[in-house]
């Protein structure tokens, strides 16, 4: 078995969500389309957004980055700020989690 992508909630249309992944992060569009769009990580992680639907419940979800913030903190409702992590929502209430490690004296 082998892990295929995370997925995360896209909104009404889900190329604005992917509009706002592509501009946050580096990565590339893999599909745009109202109901599903695709974002790919340079890490090649895969980023499904849905609109929700009978045959699609999607949920907001959570990704985990090793980073400090995104690129325009101001685009994001932030969370949670601690020496090492920092919580932030995006538009679509999918939480993105910024963890990097303290650095040692």
């Amino acid at each position: 078995m082998k892990l295929y992508a995370v997925s995360l909630y896209g909104g009404d249309d889900t190329r604005d969500a992917l509009r706002f992944y592509q501009d946050q992060f580096d990565g590339s569009i893999e599909k745009s389309s109202l109901g599903h769009s695709v974002w790919k990580s340079v890490e090649g992680i895969l980023v499904v957004f849905s609109k929700i639907t009978i045959s699609c419940p999607v949920y907001p979800g959570t990704l985990v980055w090793q980073a400090k913030e995104p690129k325009d903190p101001s685009k994001w409702r932030p969370e949670v700020t601690e020496p090492n992590y920092r919580s932030y929502l995006d538009p679509w209430g999918n939480r993105n989690w910024f963890y990097f490690p303290l650095e040692s004296k």
